[in-house]
């Protein structure tokens, strides 16, 4: 059994696994949002839904900017990796047709992170 340090380092971990599998680009200010927002979701699930009432605040005021910037930087990194490669969405998403909506990858991936660390 994990203990709670532990559990939130493999959490990030996978987070940043999961963002390498989607072929989320690093450079890119919205990494680092994406992968918190996983992170975070996966840790405290109830952030998720809505996510622009609960989630974004937080991380808005952790990165120091607005609510505004976290959903866009976010949306950015999504698009631009879908663009680039949609097969890893496909493969996560099964039911997707077209462009993913940034909550259904977030919520895919911070349900992927819960399981794992189970």
């Amino acid at each position: 059994m994990m203990n709670n340090e532990e559990k939130k380092r493999r959490a990030k971990q996978l987070s940043l696994e999961f963002a390498a599998y989607l072929n989320i680009q690093s450079h890119y200010k919205g990494y680092a949002f994406f992968i918190d927002a996983i992170y975070m979701c996966a840790l405290t699930p109830e952030l998720l839904y809505p996510i622009s009432k609960k989630l974004f605040p937080i991380m808005a005021e952790n990165h120091g900017c607005s609510i505004h910037s976290i959903e866009r930087n976010i949306r950015k990194v999504i698009d631009i990796a879908f663009e680039n490669d949609p097969e890893p969405f496909y493969k996560c998403l099964s039911y997707l047709d077209g462009k993913p909506y940034m909550t259904e990858v977030i919520a895919c991936a911070a349900e992927k992170v819960r399981l794992e660390l189970k």
